[in-house]
C-alpha cells in the first residue's frame, strides 16, 4: 500500500469512527426518550396542511379520530387543491363529528413571499387554540397514543419543540431505493447533544410530525420567518435554537407512519429538492458532502476491485466497510424499516450522491428549480 492511500486510510478511519459512535449514542437515545404516557393535559391542536391529498387525508383523518388524548382539536387547510381534498376533508369531519373535533379550512389567496405549505400553516396557527401544537402531514397514519406519546415526550424532556422519524412506508421498489437516503443525517448530527448543546446549528425538526409549544412558536413569529423556506422544518428549529428554546428528537416509528411518494421518479425529485435547501445554499457544505460521499464509497470501490482480480482486500478497506455497514445499520435499524436496506449502504449513498447533483444543478445551475404539487419551488 503506498503512501497516498496509508494517508487516506489514516485520515478516514477516524470519520467512519465518528459516524459509527454518532449512530450507537443516537440509538440509545432514542431508546431512552420514551416518557409516561399523558392522556390529559393541555389542550392541543392538531394541525394539517393539505394540498393534493385526496388519495390519503381520509386514513389521516381517521387516525386521529380516536386518539387516547382527551383534549385535542384537528385542523385541516386545504391548500387550494385541485383533486378534491377540501371537500372530502369537510365529509369526514362531519362524518366523524361527536367523536372528535375537526375543522376545515380553504386557504386564503397564496400572498407575494410565502410558500403554500408554510403559508397553510401559518393559517392553521391562527385558527387554532391549542396551547401545544403538533404539526403533521396529510400522508401520515397516527396510532392510538400517537397525541399523547408527543405531548407527553415535550412536557417530559421540558422542552419546546420535539420532532422525530415518522416509519417510512415504501411499498415499490422505486420507494425502496430512494426513500432511505433521509436517514443519512443521523450519521452526521448528533441527536442526542441537541437537548443540552444550545448552538443554533445543533437542531433539528422534521415536518412530518413537530410538536411544538404555542408560546415558543409566537416568540419566533409564527411561520414568518421561514415563508418562503423550503425546507421550513429546520429552519424553524434553527430559529428557535437562537432564541434558547430546547428541543428533542425522538423515537416516533412507533406511533406513527407515512407515505412521502408513490414511485421512484416522486421520491427522487421529492428529496432532491430539499437537499441544497437542507445544506443552507452553502456550496462549501456541498463540497464537504461529495467529499465524504467520496470517503465512504472509495473502501467499496476498492473491495468490488479486489474481488474482481481475485486479490484479498486489505485491513483498513474491511475496517472501513465494517464500520460504515455497523453505523448505517443501526441508524436505519431504529426506523424499523425494511431489512435489506440495512446492507446496501453504498447504493444509498450513491443515490444520495446523485441527489445532491441533480439539486445543484436545477437550484443553482439552471435555476429552474423543481415543480411540487403543481407550484415552482426553488
Amino acid at each position: 500500500m503506498d503512501r497516498a492511500v496509508t494517508l487516506y486510510y489514516v485520515l478516514t478511519i477516524p470519520i467512519h469512527v465518528y459516524f459509527l459512535i454518532t449512530s450507537i449514542c443516537n440509538y440509545i437515545y432514542a431508546c431512552r426518550t420514551r416518557a409516561p404516557m399523558i392522556h390529559n393535559g393541555p389542550k392541543v391542536s392538531v394541525l394539517i396542511p393539505a394540498r393534493n391529498e385526496a388519495n390519503n387525508i381520509e386514513r389521516c383523518l381517521r387516525s386521529l379520530a380516536t386518539q387516547s388524548y382527551s383534549n385535542y382539536e384537528v385542523h385541516v387547510m386545504d391548500d387550494n387543491s385541485e383533486d378534491g381534498t377540501y371537500k372530502l376533508a369537510g365529509k369526514i369531519a362531519i362524518e366523524l363529528e361527536g367523536i372528535t373535533s375537526i375543522h376545515v379550512h380553504h386557504s386564503k389567496e397564496l400572498p407575494n413571499g410565502w410558500y403554500g405549505k408554510t403559508y397553510a400553516m401559518q393559517q392553521l396557527v391562527e385558527h387554532s387554540k391549542g396551547e401545544i401544537i403538533l404539526f403533521t402531514d396529510a400522508d401520515t397514519i397516527h396510532n392510538h397514543d400517537s397525541v399523547s406519546y408527543m405531548v407527553s415526550a415535550l412536557l417530559h424532556q421540558k422542552c419546546d419543540l420535539v420532532s422525530g422519524f415518522p416509519r417510512q412506508m415504501m411499498n415499490s421498489l422505486g420507494e425502496k431505493l430512494t426513500v432511505p437516503t433521509m436517514y443519512m443525517i443521523k450519521l452526521l448530527i448528533p441527536f442526542f447533544l441537541i437537548p443540552s448543546v444550545n448552538v443554533p446549528q445543533l437542531s433539528f425538526a422534521i415536518g412530518q410530525y413537530i410538536c411544538i409549544r404555542r408560546r415558543a412558536l409566537k416568540k419566533v413569529g409564527n411561520l414568518k420567518p421561514v415563508r418562503n423556506l423550503v425546507c421550513e422544518d429546520l429552519y424553524l428549529a434553527e430559529h428557535l435554537k437562537r432564541l434558547g428554546c430546547k428541543m428533542a428528537v425522538v423515537k416516533a416509528c412507533h406511533v406513527v407512519t407515512c407515505r412521502m411518494y408513490n414511485n421512484y421518479t416522486e421520491a427522487f425529485d421529492g428529496l432532491a429538492k430539499s437537499v441544497i435547501p437542507t445544506l443552507r445554499y452553502d456550496y462549501l457544505i456541498v463540497l464537504t458532502c461529495y467529499a465524504m460521499f467520496y470517503v465512504i464509497l472509495y473502501p467499496s470501490f476498492a473491495m468490488i476491485s479486489s474481488l474482481i482480480t481475485f486479490n484479498p482486500p486489505s485491513v483498513p478497506v474491511l475496517t472501513c466497510i465494517l464500520l460504515a455497514q455497523l453505523a448505517w445499520a443501526i441508524s436505519v435499524y431504529v426506523e424499523r424499516t425494511f431489512s435489506a436496506c440495512c446492507l446496501l449502504y453504498p447504493l444509498y449513498m450513491f443515490t444520495s450522491m446523485a441527489m445532491l447533483t441533480y439539486s445543484v444543478w436545477n437550484i443553482s445551475i439552471v435555476g429552474k428549480g423543481f415543480i411540487w404539487k403543481g407550484r415552482r419551488v426553488i
